[in-house]
Parts: structure tokens; C-alpha cells; sequence
């Protein structure tokens, strides 16, 4: 693990990134950490790091890695060429795997197959299935945004750390408070009043 010093110098220069970028650079400055032989980053070498890179599983972490060496020693004041020059080079190579990966979509389902699916599933009382389908497809999030807990009143969605749905009487609220961008946008309601999704969580309140 390296210095302390070397530590909280780093921290310091991300300070003013976003608080989801600063725990990404932290993850990734102590991973590289663990992968070095000596107490701090700046010491290595530029060879040192790129072959440290080089041995990570794929392109994504790859660049993660060079990333962290460039910010370190240049917050040292010591030479990047050499980690810039490999990081453009694996920049290519990442975008030709994304290339090569988006020749597959051809083959995704359209819109209308997913809707056909979600109302199939709903029609089969896969209740579950279908809320989060139905999440999904109407407010464009992420898998980790579906992680939502089941409320009657409002009173109970009080922790800003969890995504929620209230369930009342004439509508369902959806109160995302953790979501990727949160930092910048802060608390978000959406109100929905769609049957099939009112009498799909309310059998999975039941459930619950």
C-alpha cells in the first residue's frame, strides 16, 4: 500500500470531480497500489506501469490503470509520454472491440418486441418481472437503480441512500435517490398511475 502522503496528495488534486469519480479514482489508485512493489506509485517507472496494465484482464481496466500512473507522476512532475503514447493505442483498440461488439445489436429486439414482452409477462402474472420491465423501459435506468424498496407512506422513504416506491391509495411514486447521477441532480419522484403496474407491486406488497 503506498504513503500516506502520496495518498492524500492524490486526493486532493481529484477534489473537485464529482463524488462518484473521486470513488472510482480511489478504487483504482488502490488497486494499482496493490499491484506495485514499492511504497508509492510515482516511483515506478513508466515501463513498470504500463506492463503492470498490460497484465489487467481487459482494455477497460487496461486504461484504468494508466490512467491512475499518468495522474500520479504528474502530480510529481515526472514524464507521461510513454503511458500516453500506450493509452492512445489501447484507445483504439477499445474502440474496435466496441465496434466489433455493436455488430451484434443488429439482432436485439425492438421496442414493440419489449412492450409485447412486458405486457406478456404481466398477462402471465410474472408480476415481478413485469415491474421491472416496466421500470426499465419508462424511465430508462439502470439495473442498479431497481434496487427499490416497497413503502405505504411516505414517511418511511426518509433515507437518501435508497430508491423507493410509495405506494398510496391512487398512484405509486418511484423516488430515486441513488442513481448514478444524483450527485448533480439530486432527488428525483416520478408519479405513476398505470393499472397494470399499480396492481403488480401491490400483489408484491402483499408478497412482501
Amino acid at each position: 500500500m503506498s504513503s500516506t502522503n502520496e495518498f492524500d496528495k492524490f486526493i486532493d488534486s481529484i477534489a473537485s470531480k464529482s463524488i462518484n469519480t473521486q470513488k472510482a479514482y480511489k478504487v483504482q489508485y488502490k488497486k494499482l497500489s496493490g499491484l506495485i512493489s514499492t511504497p508509492e506509485i510515482h516511483s515506478n517507472s513508466e515501463k513498470t506501469l504500463i506492463n503492470i496494465a498490460q497484465d489487467q484482464p481487459n482494455a477497460n481496466s487496461q486504461q484504468a490503470t494508466l490512467n491512475i500512473g499518468i495522474l500520479v507522476r504528474r502530480l510529481y512532475d515526472l514524464p507521461v509520454d510513454k503511458l500516453l503514447k500506450f493509452r492512445d493505442r489501447n484507445k483504439v483498440k477499445l474502440q474496435d472491440h466496441v465496434k466489433e461488439s455493436n455488430k451484434y445489436l443488429s439482432n436485439l429486439p425492438t421496442l414493440k418486441d419489449l412492450q409485447d414482452f412486458t405486457d406478456h409477462l404481466y398477462d402471465t402474472k410474472e408480476y415481478l418481472d413485469f415491474a421491472i420491465n416496466y421500470l426499465l423501459l419508462e424511465y430508462n435506468v439502470r439495473n442498479a437503480d431497481l434496487a427499490i424498496e416497497l413503502v405505504t407512506k411516505k414517511g418511511n422513504a426518509l433515507d437518501k441512500t435508497k430508491n423507493y416506491l410509495w405506494v398510496s391509495p391512487k398512484k405509486i411514486v418511484y423516488i430515486r435517490n441513488n442513481y448514478k447521477t444524483s450527485d448533480t441532480y439530486g432527488k428525483k419522484e416520478h408519479v405513476i398511475t398505470d393499472k397494470k403496474f399499480m396492481t403488480a407491486i401491490r400483489f408484491l406488497l402483499k408478497c412482501q
